[in-house]
């Protein structure tokens, strides 16, 4: 008998560059308190002050659902070029 998705408790990795840990740490409190989640990881930035590159976050997450330490992956950034500001 195959399980229900929606019924297994889900662990997700978040992660985030400076400019998102504030979203990041949103996201993560409200993830902690579902039902539905079992664990949340964090691998991204802890302050606005830590000036650690985003691709090495998402880096680190992506290895976590590669691997199968989690089922999902939540990313929060801003990237910026020379000309324009980009937001996702």
């Amino acid at each position: 008998m195959a399980s229900n998705p929606a019924s297994t408790p889900l662990r997700i990795v978040v992660g985030c560059d400076n400019a998102g840990v504030q979203y990041k740490d949103a996201l993560k409190e409200t993830l902690q308190k579902h039902k539905g989640v079992k664990e949340v990881l964090d691998v991204g930035v802890k302050d606005a002050k830590d000036d650690k590159a985003y691709p090495h976050s998402a880096v680190e997450a992506a290895r976590k659902v590669k691997n199968g330490e989690v089922s999902s992956l939540l990313a929060s950034c801003r990237s910026v070029s020379p000309h324009r500001e980009v937001r996702y």
